[in-house]
């Protein structure tokens, strides 16, 4: 009787490398003439938008108002991420994906997300959605690359080897 030999086994995938790693980049914020203090209050729950003076305003160009001269502001990441993002709404599945992954960065604190952990908080968020969207990492990718609106942005690579061992 002949010797079988075991099939052989096809690749299934190649080694995939590192994800990339994003983040909201205030600084260009400021660079483009729009106020990310603006931006981030636009997204702060009711309560923290009359504590801190926020006005809402969405274009990040508006004047909402800061603490007096000398008075530190709070740092937006922090008031989101303490507060607003453990808010009902502040996720709600109607929003357009590019400010939900805006909404989650900014709940994430100043840390990056890479795509993996950017695609499970973006499942759990449209796991009641009434209509279904592409979140397979090659469309979320592409739409973080894009989100120039939103100024989130790729860390670069050495900066990314010094976030892992931060």
């Amino acid at each position: 009787m002949a010797k079988l030999s075991p099939p052989e086994v096809e690749p299934s995938l190649p080694v995939a490398k590192e994800l990339p790693l994003y983040r909201i980049d205030r600084e260009q914020f400021e660079a483009s003439g729009r106020s990310f203090w603006a931006t981030a209050s636009a997204r702060f729950c009711k309560s923290c938008q009359r504590k801190y003076g926020a006005s809402g305003a969405e274009d990040g160009r508006s004047r909402a108002k800061r603490p007096a001269k000398g008075a530190k502001a709070p740092d937006p990441f922090a008031v989101v991420k303490d507060c607003c993002s453990k808010t009902a709404g502040y996720l709600d599945n109607g929003l357009p994906i590019t400010e939900a992954m805006f909404r989650i960065l900014l709940a994430h604190g100043h840390r990056p997300l890479d795509l993996a952990e950017m695609q499970g908080r973006l499942e759990s968020w449209a796991a009641t959605a009434e209509r279904r969207r592409d979140l397979s990492l090659p469309t979320i990718r592409r739409i973080l690359d894009h989100a120039t609106f939103y100024n989130i942005n790729r860390v670069p690579p050495e900066a990314a080897e010094s976030t892992k061992r931060a």
